[in-house]
């Protein structure tokens, strides 16, 4: 299988994992506060920590790239999340207390 082949269904795949279900916009809702999305990512007289946010900043960027998301999707996902719409919050789940 050629490279270009796997890649060809990304966007979709990323689409039917993330926006497919609640549980996955509840965990791409997670990753997009995780990746900074949200927030400023300078931290004043901090570059190492600047860094860092870049870093994360830069992989959400990626999964809003390759699911065709604006900063209004965006906001509009951590909106529901924030409001309870996206029922049980990803921090909520413990596997070690079932």
């Amino acid at each position: 299988m050629k490279a270009f082949d796997i890649l060809s269904g990304r966007s979709e795949d990323f689409k039917q994992v993330f926006l497919g279900t609640e549980a996955g916009q509840r965990v791409l809702a997670h990753l997009y506060e995780m990746c900074n999305m949200n927030r400023q990512i300078h931290t004043p007289g901090d570059p190492h920590t600047t860094s860092f946010n870049a870093g994360a900043h830069r992989v959400g960027q990626g999964i809003q790239s390759i699911l065709g998301q604006d900063e209004q999707e965006i906001n509009k996902i951590l909106k529901l999340k924030g409001s309870g719409a996206l029922e049980t919050e990803i921090s909520d789940y413990d596997p070690y207390n079932k």
